[in-house]
C-alpha cells in the first residue's frame, strides 16, 4: 500500500484495502494513516469528508487517531481546498483533542500558509517559527534527527523562498545563516543545512543572477548528496564507488535550478560538463531535467541534434502513450448514450472496490484517477513549444553552426530535422492545432511568411487594379 501512495494512485490504495479485509486483514492505525494520506495528496474534492469518514471509522472501532492522522487531516485540507481559515479551525480541534503536534505539523503549517496565505501568511509562518525558537528544550519525540531538541531546517525552507527574492542581495546569507544558527537558541547545535534548504538557497540566488554564489551553493549541494549516496563494492581490480540506487533522483531538482541559473549566464560549456559527469557517477535525470536541457538547448541553438535525439529516445514513447490514453475518451458520446443521463458517479462506483461498512468512501474525481496513468517521461507543453519556436526561426534564415564549425542556412537545417524525427513534428503540430489563432501566427510559419513582402504587395495591386479596371 505505501508504494501505491507514493506512486499516487489512491484506486490502488483503496484496491489494496479491500483486498486486505476480505483476506480477514483488519486494518490497523498505520493502514489509516497510509490511505488518509493517499487521498490528502491527490483525493480531489472529496479528500477532506473521506479523512473525516475514515477518523470517524476508527473511532467508532475503538482506535484513537494519532498526530499522523491529523497531519493528513491538515494536508488534505490545505492542498484541497487552499482555506487557512478552515485548516486553522482543523489545527484547533487537534490541540482540543489533546493531540501533541510535531515537526511534521509545524512543516504542513508553515508550509500552507506561505503558500496560499499571500503576504498575511508568510507573516503568520514567521509567527510560528519564533514561538517555537522561544520554547526551551523543545523536545520531538517523533524526530527521525539527533538531537530532537532541534527544529527540522525544512521548517525554514517555505519563509526563505518566499521572502528570499525580495532581500537586498548581501542580506540573503545572513538571513540564511540565521535561521540555521536559531536551532541552538532552542537547546539543540547549529543545524546542519539539508537538501531542501540548500535547493532554497540555490533559488534565491538564482533570482538574484549571482551565478558565483550559485556555484558554490551546488557545491554544498553535490557534497551532501555524494555523502548521502556514495557507497562502494568490491571488484576485482579493488573497491569501486557507485550511487545508491534509492538515492539516484536525490538531484534532481536542485540540477534543475543549477542548469537555469547556468543557462542565465551563458555557461552552457559548464552545463555540459555537470551533465556527463553526474551520469557518469551514477545519478539520473527525471521528466523535469530532460525538458529543461532540451529546452535551454533549442532556446541557445547549441546541440540542436542531440535535443531532438534526447526527445525521441526518452520522451516519445510517453507522449504517444498520453496521446493514445487520451483519444479512448469519449468526447462526443451517441444520442442514445446522452439521452440516458449517465451518472458519472455510478460509473466511478463500478470500479470502485470498497465495502460499505467504511461509509461509502467518495471515489476521487475520474481526472484525478487519469492522472495517476501518466507516462514518467514525455515532452512538456514548454518544450513542445521551444521546438515550435525553433522551426519558426529556422524557416525565416536563421543559420546555424554545426558541430564541423559549418555554418548552414536555417530551412536546410530543418529540412533534415523534419525528415529524421517525424514523430517529434507530429507532436509539435499536433500541440499548434490547440493553440489559437493569434498563437498560432506569433509560434508558426505559414506559407505566406516565406513570401517577399514587396512581391505579396505587388499582387495585392494587381487584383485591386483588375477589379477596378484601372492602375492603382
Amino acid at each position: 500500500m505505501k508504494l501505491y501512495v507514493e506512486k499516487r494512485d489512491t484506486y490502488a490504495v483503496v484496491d489494496t484495502l479491500a483486498r486486505m479485509r476480505r483476506s480477514q486483514c483488519e486494518p490497523d492505525e498505520h493502514t489509516w494513516a497510509q490511505l488518509m494520506e493517499s487521498f490528502a495528496r491527490d483525493g480531489g474534492k472529496n479528500s477532506l469528508e473521506n479523512c473525516r469518514r475514515i477518523m470517524r471509522r476508527m473511532e467508532a472501532v475503538g482506535q484513537k487517531p494519532n498526530v499522523y492522522h491529523w497531519n493528513n487531516l491538515l494536508e488534505a485540507t490545505a492542498v484541497n481546498t487552499g482555506d487557512m481559515e478552515l485548516m486553522q479551525r482543523v489545527y484547533d480541534e487537534m490541540l482540543d483533542k489533546r493531540i501533541r503536534p510535531n515537526s511534521a505539523t509545524q512543516a504542513i503549517l508553515v508550509g500552507s500558509y506561505c503558500k496560499y496565505g499571500g503576504r498575511a501568511g508568510l507573516e503568520v509562518s514567521e509567527g510560528i517559527i519564533e514561538r517555537l525558537k522561544s520554547i526551551s528544550q523543545h523536545l520531538d519525540l517523533t524526530a527521525r534527527r539527533a538531537p530532537r531538541t532541534t527544529l527540522s531546517p525544512a521548517l525554514f525552507a517555505p519563509i526563505f523562498k518566499s521572502q528570499g527574492p525580495r532581500l537586498p542581495l548581501d542580506q540573503v546569507q545572513e538571513v540564511f545563516d540565521g535561521y540555521i544558527n536559531s536551532t541552538a537558541s532552542i537547546g539543540g547545535s547549529p543545524a546542519e543545512p539539508d537538501l531542501v534548504m540548500l535547493t532554497a538557497l540555490l533559488e534565491v540566488y538564482r533570482h538574484h543572477n549571482d551565478i558565483h554564489a550559485v556555484h558554490r551553493v551546488w557545491t554544498a549541494i553535490k557534497t551532501h548528496a555524494d555523502t548521502a549516496s556514495r557507497s562502494f563494492r568490491a571488484a576485482s581490480e579493488g573497491t569501486t564507488e557507485f550511487v545508491v540506487p534509492g538515492n539516484r533522483f536525490l538531484l534532481c531538482r536542485p540540477f534543475s535550478e543549477y542548469m537555469v541559473a547556468l543557462a542565465t549566464a551563458d555557461q552552457l560549456d559548464e552545463l555540459d560538463k555537470v551533465w556527463d559527469q553526474l551520469s557518469q557517477e551514477g545519478y539520473d535525470f527525471d521528466c523535469e531535467n530532460w525538458n529543461t536541457r532540451i529546452r535551454i538547448c533549442l532556446k541557445r541553438k547549441k546541440h540542436i541534434v542531440w535535443a531532438f535525439r534526447a526527445c525521441e529516445e526518452v520522451l516519445m514513447d510517453g507522449w504517444e502513450t498520453k496521446l493514445r490514453f487520451k483519444r479512448k475518451k469519449i468526447k462526443n458520446p451517441p444520442k442514445v448514450v446522452r439521452e440516458r443521463g449517465i451518472n458519472r458517479k455510478l460509473v466511478d462506483r463500478i470500479f470502485w472496490p470498497i465495502e460499505a461498512d467504511l461509509l461509502d468512501i467518495e471515489p476521487p474525481p475520474m481526472a484525478e484517477r487519469e492522472k495517476a496513468g501518466n507516462p514518467e517521461f514525455y515532452p512538456f507543453q514548454l518544450t513542445l513549444l521551444a521546438f515550435i519556436k525553433l522551426r519558426r526561426e529556422l524557416l525565416l534564415g536563421t543559420s546555424i553552426v554545426d558541430s564541423s564549425g559549418r555554418q548552414r542556412p536555417g530551412p536546410e537545417v530543418w529540412e533534415r530535422l523534419k525528415q529524421a524525427f517525424p514523430r517529434i513534428v507530429r507532436a509539435m503540430y499536433l500541440h499548434l492545432k490547440r493553440l489559437n489563432k493569434r498563437q498560432q501566427r506569433s509560434h508558426g510559419v505559414f506559407v505566406e511568411e516565406f513570401q517577399d513582402s514587396t512581391e505579396r504587395n505587388r499582387a495585392s495591386a494587381t487584383k485591386i487594379e483588375e477589379r477596378l479596371g484601372g492602375s492603382v
